[in-house]
C-alpha cells in the first residue's frame, strides 16, 4: 500500500479485521455516510470475506483525495472509528493507526447534512443509510415482486439480520424518539419476516427459495405436510405487508427529522405482484396502511390474520 511501511499495513490489518463493519459488504459500505466518503461508497467493491474486504478497502482508498488534496482513508478512519463508544480499547486502536500514519488529519467528520459538527445527527444519519443499503429499499419494488412468489435474495435476508443486529446494539441519543421508534420497528418487522419466510425456504445460488418435499411415505403425510406449507404462505403475505406499512412510516419520520427528500421522488412503498399471485392472475400494485392484526387466543405455529386492510390498483 503507498504511503505505508509493511509493518504498518500489517497493523492496519490487525486491527481492520477486529471491527464488525468487514462482516459484511452491506455493513462496511454503512460506514460511508459522512459527506467526504459519499461519493466513494458505490465505487467500492465487494468481497468474499472479512479479510478480504479489508484488503479490498484498503486498496480503494489508499490511493483516494479529495478535491481539496485531503486524503480519504484517514476520513474512513475517523467515521469508523466514531461508531464505537469511549472507552473502546478498539477505538483507542484505530485512534493509534490514524495518529500513526496522519497525525495532522481533522478528528471530527463532517456529516451528509453539511454541518460537520453534530455526532449525534450523524447516528441517525448512519442508521437510516443502513435501514436503506440492508433492506434494498432503492428495489422494494423488485423485491417484493419475487417475495409474493417465495423467493427471497440472499442479500436481503443477509441485511435484515444486518440490520436487526445494528440496531438492537444502537445507543439511542434521544434525539429524535419518533426516529428511534420507527427503526426499531422496521427491524423488528423485518427481522419477523424473514425469520418465517426461512422456516420453509432453502438456499439455491444467489436465492431462497420454496423447499418441496418429495419423500412423503403416505398420502395423508403429503396432505398434512402441503397443509402446513399452504398456512406458512398465508401467514408469510400479511407480515410482507406490515413491513411495507412499516417501511412508509419510517420514511416518513426520516422525512420530517434528518432528511426531508429521503425517497420523495420515489413515493410510497407498495407490494408489487405482476404476475397475480394473490389475485388469481391478474397483475395488481398494493398500497397496504395498516398493519394486519392477530388473534394472540390462537395456539398456532404463527399469527392468523383477523383483519387485513390492502389497497390495491
Amino acid at each position: 500500500m503507498p504511503g505505508l511501511t509493511v509493518k504498518l499495513h500489517r497493523r492496519y490489518r490487525e486491527v481492520l479485521l477486529k471491527c464488525s463493519e468487514f462482516e459484511s459488504d452491506v455493513a462496511l459500505r454503512a460506514v460511508f455516510v459522512t459527506a467526504e466518503l459519499i461519493p466513494f461508497r458505490d465505487s467500492l467493491s465487494g468481497a468474499a470475506s472479512k479479510s478480504g474486504r479489508v484488503d479490498a478497502c484498503l486498496a480503494h482508498l489508499a490511493e483516494k483525495h479529495l478535491s481539496d488534496g485531503r486524503p480519504v482513508l484517514p476520513l474512513f478512519l475517523v467515521a469508523l472509528r466514531d461508531r464505537y463508544q469511549e472507552g473502546d480499547a478498539l477505538r483507542d486502536e484505530l485512534d493509534e493507526i490514524l495518529e500513526k500514519t496522519y497525525p495532522s488529519v481533522e478528528k471530527q467528520p463532517a456529516l451528509a447534512d453539511g454541518s460537520g459538527q453534530d455526532v449525534v445527527e450523524g447516528i441517525y444519519l448512519d442508521l437510516v443509510h443502513l435501514a436503506t443499503e440492508c433492506l434494498l429499499m432503492s428495489k422494494w419494488a423488485w423485491l417484493t415482486d419475487h417475495a409474493v412468489r417465495d423467493l427471497l435474495p440472499v442479500g436481503f435476508v443477509d441485511g435484515v439480520h444486518e440490520f436487526a443486529v445494528q440496531v438492537r446494539k444502537a445507543i439511542w441519543p434521544k434525539k429524535y424518539p419518533d426516529l428511534e421508534k420507527t427503526l426499531c420497528n422496521l427491524a423488528d418487522r423485518a427481522n419477523q419476516y424473514v425469520n418465517l419466510f426461512l422456516e420453509q425456504s432453502c438456499l439455491r445460488g444467489d436465492w431462497f427459495r420454496t423447499s418441496w418435499r418429495q419423500d412423503f411415505q403416505s398420502q395423508n403425510e403429503r396432505l398434512e405436510w402441503t397443509g402446513r406449507f399452504l398456512e406458512w404462505q398465508e401467514r408469510c403475505i400479511p407480515l410482507l405487508f406490515n413491513l411495507t406499512v412499516a417501511l412508509n412510516e419510517f420514511a416518513q419520520v426520516v422525512r420530517d427529522t434528518v432528511n426531508p427528500t429521503y425517497f420523495l421522488r420515489e413515493g410510497k412503498f407498495s407490494i408489487v405482484d405482476s404476475i397475480g399471485v394473490m389475485s388469481d392472475s391478474e397483475g395488481k400494485v398494493y398500497f397496504p396502511t395498516e398493519y394486519i392484526e392477530v388473534d394472540s387466543r390462537h395456539d398456532l405455529d404463527g399469527p392468523v390474520i383477523v383483519e387485513a386492510s390492502r389497497q390495491s390498483e
